[in-house]
């Protein structure tokens, strides 16, 4: 057996730092309005420093491009050695679509207690009238780049920033779980905070999950 059949590729998947939007309780979606908050700036510093210390460098980064996410992955880029220059920007990395209801809060939205108890029962329901991603939409877009990423960086150490309903969709599917479980159960047991840790890793053999929900860094700065 060959190196590059038992070399690993190492992702490591965050959310985003905390948003306007996060403090605000609104729906984000694609929304360009939402931006770092002065504690979600300082709080991808930090994590920038634990992935320094827990994994050294990287050889690329990834993130949406959408400013939440640009801007965690460009504070986080100097300290496991990538340029800010160097960042891949790419719209697939995007959280699922919400059309009018982002920025817009859950009590504002007459149709969302409808849309998640059908959620709940299992069903990737889309409200007449509202244009929306789906959970099986997202799924494919998701899933479809990341395994083309990891096959492309075999050996290598990768850190993609996105949001976080589209980090649970991912998470979700490479468990091996189907889209109902995702609905019933994983969007609500895949907590995804703000600024969390996600490792997977890929090989020949498949995906391993290592960490998911990690933020134990935040709680040791100061130690």
């Amino acid at each position: 057996m060959t190196l590059e059949e038992t070399a690993s590729t190492i992702i490591v998947l965050m959310r985003h730092a905390e948003s306007t939007f996060n403090i605000e309780g609104k729906l984000q979606g694609h929304s360009f309005e939402a931006v770092l908050t002065a504690k979600g700036r300082q709080q991808a510093i930090l994590a920038g420093a634990a992935l320094r210390k827990a994994y050294h460098h990287f050889d690329s980064m990834y993130t949406s491009d959408l400013p939440r996410c640009l801007e965690t992955a460009q504070l986080i880029a100097p300290s496991v050695g990538i340029k800010k220059s160097s960042i891949s920007i790419d719209k697939i990395l995007r959280e699922m679509y919400r059309g009018i209801w982002e920025g817009r809060k859950p009590e504002e939205i007459p149709e969302l207690g409808e849309f998640q108890r059908q959620l709940n029962l299992g069903n990737d329901y889309c409200p007449h009238g509202v244009a929306l991603e789906t959970y099986g939409e997202a799924s494919q877009r998701i899933c479809d780049y990341v395994s083309q990423l990891a096959q492309a960086n075999v050996g290598k150490k990768v850190i993609i920033v996105s949001s976080g309903e589209i980090n649970k969709v991912l998470l979700s599917s490479l468990m091996g779980h189907p889209l109902k479980r995702l609905l019933t159960e994983d969007r609500h047991n895949i907590v995804q905070p703000n600024c969390c840790i996600n490792e997977v890793q890929y090989n020949n053999r498949g995906w391993s999950i290592i960490k998911i929900d990690d933020v134990s860094y935040m709680l040791t700065q100061g130690r």
